[in-house]
């Protein structure tokens, strides 16, 4: 019997590191391209992209969690269709 997930001192270090390159990368991207950006669109053209980004992600956040629902919802109706033809065909037999 296999033993349960235990997590240690090294391991918890080792993936509160890696979380932290993952938000930190992009950020220190950003920071460093974002000057760039605003020069190549203007104030303007920067101002509408960054309500682009706000609208993207106010919609993007009902959305969590719903493709893991939504694969889950599709399993149980092929399942569901599956038996009930199955039991047709042995009905038939």
């Amino acid at each position: 019997m296999e033993s349960p997930l235990e997590i240690h001192g090294v391991l918890l270090a080792r993936n509160t590191l890696l979380n932290l390159v993952g938000h930190l990368v992009p950020l220190l991207a950003g920071l460093a391209t974002i000057p760039y950006v605003v020069r190549g669109l203007g104030n303007d053209g920067f101002g509408i992209l960054s309500i682009a980004w706000v609208l993207l992600g106010y919609f993007s956040l009902p959305a969590l969690g719903l493709g893991r629902e939504s694969a889950k919802l599709n399993i149980v109706r092929y399942l569901r269709v599956a038996c009930a033809r199955s039991w047709f065909q042995l009905s038939l037999g």
